[in-house]
């Protein structure tokens, strides 16, 4: 498939209102230039902000948002409950990974892809909160600070329980399926976490503060690699389904949803948040 085809099949992934309105105007500017794959992964990113957004399509019904906070709190505890029933069940992993490693190298690739991008999502929230206390200190923000210290702990654990579980297989083996796949669990727990002090960085008004819009943007892009990194651990797990258990599945696909719904939720906050306050010093982080 060229990378043509695949933005014509990523259209599909927009809400029905948004392809009525949109859809043949976009295909016809992508038959008339040149599409890469940096075309193919921003029509993505652009789907799960449609979604999130489609209630300001022109055309669609107004709809009561659900507080993001809520969101990011519930699908958090679900990601926890799911670690036992998705991660601990070697049986179902190893199985799975027999099964997709049938494939011969694909199989390696796709579990490379997901956990390098899970990776890379964790480390750009770490730098996040980081950015955010040096930012605190510097600028004399209490409350933010207050709240980096107070979020740092269990997102540390986290990030560290994801660390250890993927890379040396802490406290059991986990297999090369579990390894790709377990930054699903733990990443976006640790990034609803650092939008807390995100979002009460913005609320002190104290003039400009740049190390926020840094933050911003860490926790941006962060939010679209975890998207990302599902796409290959969704793709090696529908190679392994011959090996798989029902209850293993719906674990891992239940993980999937929540750890997009946190994604898409910390995405839309922070494309939006900021450029209805003056704490940036007029500056907008671009989500």
């Amino acid at each position: 498939m060229n990378a043509r085809a695949a933005a014509l099949l990523a259209l599909r992934l927009y809400p029905r209102l948004w392809r009525e309105r949109y859809d043949e105007e976009v295909r016809d500017l992508l038959m008339t230039r040149r599409v890469g794959l940096r075309t193919v992964v921003d029509l993505c990113a652009g789907a799960m902000d449609a979604w999130a957004h489609r209630d300001l399509i022109p055309g669609g019904r107004r709809r009561r948002r659900v507080p993001a906070g809520l969101v990011l709190t519930i699908c958090a505890v679900a990601l926890v409950y799911l670690w036992n029933p998705g991660i601990r069940d070697a049986q179902s992993l190893d199985a799975a990974w027999r099964a997709a490693a049938d494939h011969g190298q694909v199989a390696t690739l796709l579990a490379g892809a997901a956990g390098t991008l899970f990776d890379a999502a964790a480390a750009l929230t770490a730098l996040s909160l980081v950015c955010l206390l040096v930012g605190a200190i510097a600028t004399r923000r209490p409350l933010t600070f207050l709240c980096v210290l107070f979020v740092g702990p269990p997102m540390a654990f986290f990030l560290y329980f994801d660390f250890g579980e993927s890379h040396f297989d802490l406290g059991y083996p986990m297999g090369p399926l579990g390894s790709a796949v377990t930054g699903g669990f733990f990443v976006p727990i640790a990034l609803a976490l650092c939008l807390a002090p995100v979002h009460v960085g913005w609320s002190e008004r104290k003039g400009p503060f740049p190390p926020l819009r840094i933050a911003g943007i860490g926790c941006a892009v962060a939010a679209r690699m975890i998207v990302l990194a599902w796409l290959p651990g969704a793709a090696l797990i529908v190679l392994g389904l011959p090996g798989s258990s029902a209850r293993f599945l719906c674990a891992l696909a239940a993980s999937l949803a929540c750890g997009v719904a946190i994604a898409s939720r910390a995405a839309s906050a922070l494309k939006d948040h900021p450029r209805r306050h003056a704490a940036t010093g007029g500056e907008a982080v671009q989500g």
